[in-house]
């Protein structure tokens, strides 16, 4: 076996000593008290600039924050002959990609968040959180790096049921990404999640590891 760097992190928030708050596989951690979040990257924690969405539907069960991110895209489409067609397809004005920053569970079954929301291209809003509230967030299990890789395939696959792509080809430059909380309504009697942007409903267990997720906001 090769030499290997192990890392331990103290999950102190470096600005007001508070604990962060995380599940046990989470990459990037929540001081609940200043709204801060850390990255845990090469022996430190890394501060990641945060949004929060602003729901554009009514919450009428519980409110629970998940992190995504978020990336601005700028697609191009080649037909065969090389001459960009971009404007011919719909999908082609799409601005950005969103990516699940936690590990979903069976997303061709379930339903894929993160697709979602690509697909919607919503014009999503940042609110100011209450001060007076912690910050309830929890799940960041896939670092901006790790996600990287999904907005490409995202949006040839959206591309590819719009028009048959077998000819054409497809170019998407992906710009450094924005961590984000989504709001969803969470209902515990049937344990479904209400994503309050484009109001898309999936079962609790799209989410891995659900219950220790929440258990483990403070």
């Amino acid at each position: 076996m090769g030499n290997q760097t192990i890392h331990v992190y103290e999950l102190k928030c470096p600005e007001c000593a508070d604990s962060l708050y995380g599940a046990s596989g989470d990459r990037l951690f929540v001081c609940g008290s200043c709204q801060n979040v850390y990255c845990a990257m090469d022996g430190a924690l890394m501060r990641e600039s945060l949004y929060v969405a602003s729901p554009v539907h009514s919450c009428t069960a519980e409110l629970l924050l998940l992190p995504f991110w978020r990336f601005a895209v700028d697609i191009h489409i080649m037909d065969g002959r090389g001459e960009e067609v971009t404007s011919r397809f719909r999908t082609g004005k799409l601005t950005h990609a969103w990516v699940a920053a936690f590990y979903e569970v069976r997303p061709s079954f379930f339903g894929n968040p993160g697709l979602t929301l690509t697909t919607a291209d919503v014009a999503v809003e940042p609110m100011l959180w209450p001060a007076d509230r912690a910050l309830q967030l929890s799940g960041a299990a896939r670092r901006e790096a790790d996600a990287r890789a999904y907005p490409r395939p995202y949006i040839s696959g959206i591309i590819d049921r719009e028009k048959d792509i077998s000819n054409y080809r497809i170019e998407v430059s992906v710009q450094p990404g924005e961590f984000w909380a989504v709001p969803f309504d969470y209902n515990p009697t049937d344990r479904t999640l209400t994503e309050l942007l484009t109001g898309t409903v999936y079962p609790a267990a799209v989410v891995e590891c659900f219950d220790e997720l929440v258990t483990s906001m403070p």
